[in-house]
Order: structure tokens, then sequence, then C-alpha cells
């Protein structure tokens, strides 16, 4: 048969094949996003040619997939996700029509795209499309039967069955609204969506019965420019390499890996990271490459030695980056820093904290020592100095392999430290820094609470206040001050500057609002922060008390994020 590739209608495809995504394959992931976005399509394609609409097309892309049982069933690596949906919105026409009294249409719609001929008589009702394992039951009992069918409430267990469900309750809010909006009839409206999809909507189909000539067209369509994830790459390549009876591990650990995120492009950073532990810095445009070639190599060493060893590799360590993008670890020093990365938006630090979090597991004096060792150069080299920060990315990328090969902290030390900064040099900066990132703001900020409670230099104090929901930003020369606070000059400069900030619980924050200082005053008295005991010393607010105030602030910043 070899690679075969033609035009077709959405209703070609369904009634031409049993369409069905291998086990291994992304499990359904569209955001509200992408389902506004097909919707307004199909909408402005409709209302664009509705008078001259027989023989148009609207075309959705490529749907490349492996015929298999005889040609009788379509296995689709890529397209899947957009044939899903089409179906879901199918489904929900459907039953708006059924729902109104349009039962020999809604039956029709039934027949011709989600439900297929059963092998006997007294068998089971038979689909045209068939999801992965650990969401087609869901699918089925509650997207693609009828409502009447479906007994007691939908309790979805996974990131892919509430974005079916999701996906579901969209189309019908959106013909509802359409229905609002245009006047029509909501069976009208359905009716229209299935013309729309099964006449005009056309793929071009790519097959092939061979399952190297699908993945060799699959890598095509990537180095053309095709947007394909990383790891949807990278996935139908270990597949294609596995043997038969390492499937069912292999399938298992896929499903750790994409519940770690419902969005495609943070799945894929994941990857990058964890390959970054190993072998360095990779650019995202060449990773699958350099993993592929990696993996090709005789003398590869663990995980690369073997696909199903580098699938439960990248498995487990998922489970760790998402403790770490979650910042939970048993350990409260760990949570401790954990957190700071996350506030801080150090996405930079994410490859070193998967390091540790894998090795360091049963250690977590030494695990919350690393962390503490990445933030403060992070602080000290990003923050503070104002650096630039791909040459500290390229040192804690060393930093992250160095701990993966389970080097020593002073090993680790030796290529953060000329990062660092003499601490007189941090001082003077800290004096005139002004932060426009809130994370920044924020962490800084509560990291200078944290101290004036009485925490030790480099430890937790005994209540923290990061991660605290009631606490906000408070810029005590407002961002937009009333008339009594006239316009201070370099306005932007100042209202910015982190002597001008601080931190108030958010009610007190909404009264305050951009009310002159002698009206704040005493609603900063009422806060128990540290940070805000200065605001009772101080008459009136001006850029020479912002700048002794941050003097003060800077005097603390050596014993907070010191050298090592």
């Amino acid at each position: 048969m070899g690679i075969q590739g033609r035009e077709s209608t959405i209703q070609q495809v369904l009634t031409a094949y049993r369409v069905a995504v291998p086990l291994h394959q992304r499990p359904y992931s569209w955001e509200l996003s992408e389902l506004r976005e097909l919707w307004q399509d199909l909408i402005s394609f409709y209302e664009k040619y509705r008078n001259n609409i027989s023989g148009r097309q609207y075309f959705i892309g490529s749907i490349v997939g492996q015929i298999k049982e005889g040609g009788r069933t379509l296995e689709v690596l890529d397209g899947q996700q957009r044939l899903a949906t089409l179906v879901v919105m199918l489904a929900v026409a459907r039953d708006v029509l059924h729902e109104g009294g349009a039962v020999e249409q809604a039956n029709r719609i039934d027949h011709s795209c989600i439900t297929d001929l059963p092998i006997s008589l007294d068998g089971p009702r038979e689909y045209r499309i068939q999801l992965g394992r650990y969401d087609d039951q869901f699918f089925k009992k509650w997207v693609l039967s009828y409502p009447s069918e479906r007994r007691g409430k939908a309790v979805p267990k996974t990131a892919s069955q509430r974005a079916l469900l999701k996906a579901q309750n969209f189309f019908r809010l959106q013909i509802e609204n359409y229905a609002s909006e245009s006047k029509l009839d909501k069976s009208e409206i359905c009716r229209v969506l299935y013309s729309v999809v099964v006449n005009n909507v056309t793929v071009v189909q790519v097959v092939a019965d061979k399952w190297d000539d699908v993945t060799e067209v699959f890598e095509r369509l990537n180095d053309r420019g095709k947007d394909l994830s990383t790891l949807d790459l990278l996935r139908v390549h270990l597949i294609g390499k596995l043997n038969r009876s390492e499937h069912a591990e292999a399938e298992d650990a896929w499903r750790v890996i994409y519940e770690l995120s419902d969005s495609a492009p943070k799945v894929d950073t994941f990857l990058r990271h964890s390959y970054i532990t190993y072998m360095g810095d990779v650019k995202s445009h060449s990773l699958f490459r350099k993993i592929k070639n990696t993996l090709e190599q005789d003398d590869a060493e663990p995980p690369f030695d073997s696909p199903l060893s580098l699938t439960q590799s990248l498995a487990a360590d998922a489970e760790y980056y998402k403790n770490v993008l979650e910042a939970t670890h048993p350990d409260e020093s760990c949570t401790h820093w954990l957190r700071a990365i996350n506030t801080l938006g150090a996405k930079s630090l994410l490859p070193a904290a998967l390091s540790a979090q894998v090795v360091l597991v049963d250690d977590h004096v030494q695990h919350a020592e690393v962390l503490r060792r990445l933030v403060t150069t992070f602080v000290r080299w990003n923050v503070i100095q104002g650096g630039e920060s791909t040459d500290l990315e390229e040192a804690v990328y060393r930093v992250a392999q160095l701990v993966r090969s389970r080097q020593s902290l002073s090993v680790v030390s030796d290529n953060l430290r000329p990062y660092l900064g003499e601490d007189a040099l941090i001082r003077s900066r800290f004096e005139q820094l002004s932060l426009a990132r809130s994370g920044y703001q924020r962490y800084v900020l509560e990291a200078l609470e944290d101290y004036s409670q009485g925490a030790l230099a480099g430890q937790r104090p005994e209540k923290t206040v990061a991660g605290s929901k009631t606490l906000w930003i408070e810029h005590v020369y407002p961002q937009a001050p009333e008339a009594t606070w006239g316009k201070w000059v370099d306005h932007d400069e100042w209202i910015n500057r982190l002597g001008n900030l601080t931190l108030i619980h958010k009610r007190l924050n909404n009264v305050a609002k951009n009310k002159p200082f002698p009206a704040k005053k005493p609603i900063y008295s009422e806060s128990s922060l540290g940070i805000n005991k200065y605001f009772s010393r101080v008459q009136a607010w001006s850029p020479g008390v912002v700048d002794k105030r941050q003097s003060v602030l800077a005097k603390n910043v050596a014993k907070i994020w010191p050298r090592f």
C-alpha cells in the first residue's frame, strides 16, 4: 500500500473507517481558546458563504494514521484532537435536536457520524470513534450516548475527561448564545453545524499500513513547520521502537506524563528540562533530534539506553516535576524554597530543582540547601544586580547536570558563586532597586517580612508569610494617585521602587487604594507586619522618604540572601 494521501470530508473519514486513537496517544486536551477558535471559524465560514455554500471547503489540516484490520480501522497519530472535537460538536447538535423534538434528524446525525453498525444485532452500540483506554468508556457514556441513556452525574477522573465535558458544555452554550444573537432557532443552528461539518470541513488524509511509514510522515510534517508537540513526536518514535510486550508498561508511563498538564507547551517544557538534567542545554526546536540521536548511540547511558527505560524515566520525572511546580514537599524548608522559585517565576531554576527533587529525595537538609543556594543566586544576580539572565541560565543548567550526577554541594556552589556579587555591591544596588515584575516584588517583600519577624539568615521563620493569598502588594505612592498627591517627577520610576512597596492584607489594600498618605497611615498601623512599622515614624511621603526607607531595608539584604 505504501503512503497514500487524499483530500476528504469529515463524513468520508468517519464512514470509511472506525477511527481509533492508539492507547499511547495524547489524551484529549483541547482548551477553551482552541474550542472558541474552531467555533468562530465555522460560524464565520457559514455566514460568509451561507447563500452559496455548496462545494465550498473549509480546510482544517491533516490526519495521519495507520490502516489496520484489513482497512476497517484507522489509528490516528495526528489530527485526533480536531476529529474528536468535531464529533463532540456533532453529538451536542444531535442532543439539542432530540430535545427540541427533531428526533428523526437527531437520529440521522447519530447514524451517519457517531454510531456504527453493530457487529451483531444483540450486541452493544458501536461507535465510529474510539479514544484511549482511560477515556473511551467515559467518552461513550457521557458524550456520545443520547442524554436519555445516561444515568447519574458525570464524575471525571482525569484532566482529559474534564476537557471532554468542558468541550461538550462549551458547544451547547455556543448554540444557545448564537440562537439568541442571530434570532435563529436552536434546531436550525444544529442543522447548519451538521451540514458544514460533514460537507464543507475537509482534511488531507495521509495513511499507510506500516508503522514506519506513518512515523516517517509524522516527522516530515514536523520538519516542514507543522506545529506538532515535541513530546508527541518523541512518543510516536519511542512506541515504534518498543517490543509489543512493552506496550502496556509504556502506556501507563505516558498517561502519567500527559497528566502533568493540560497544556502541550508546558509538557514540552518539562521534556526539555528533564533532558537538560542529563545532557545540558538544548533549544526547543532541536530537542526531538537531540533525544533521537542520543537514543541511537551504541554506548548511550541510562535512561537513553532503551526506549522503555527513557519512557519510564520520563514518567518518574513527571511526578517529581509536578511537585516542583506545585511546591509540594514533606519537608517545610524544601517547600519554602520551592515556593520561592514559583513566586519569582524563576523558570531557569526548574531543571536544577528537578534534579534535586530526584536525587536528594531522602536527604531533606541537603535538598533544602541546594534550593536555597539556587534562589539566593537568582535573587542576587537576576533581581538585584539585573544581570544577563542567559549567563546565569548556562550556569544553573550545568548545576542541573551536576546534581543529577550526584556531585558534591561544593562543586555545585563553585558554579554559582561567580554570580553572587560582593555584599557591598548587592546593598548598593538594592538601595536603588526598582521592580516591575509582580513576582519579584512579592518574593522580595515576603523575604524582608520573614526576616523582620526574627528569621535567621537563610532559614525559614517560625511563621512565614510566603504564599499567603490574603497579602497584597501595596504601592504607598499610588500607581494612579489622586489629585491631592500631585504627580511626582519621574512617576514611573518611583512607583516600583522597593522603598515605595509593602505588603498589607487585601482588606486594607482595598481601603487604602489611591488615598493620600495621611489617610493611608492609620490603615498601615492596623497591619501586624514588621515591614509596616516604619510608616508610624513618617509624617509625609516623598521621593526622599522612599530613598530612606529603601536604605533601611537594604541593611539586611546580605543576611537574607548570604554569600556561600
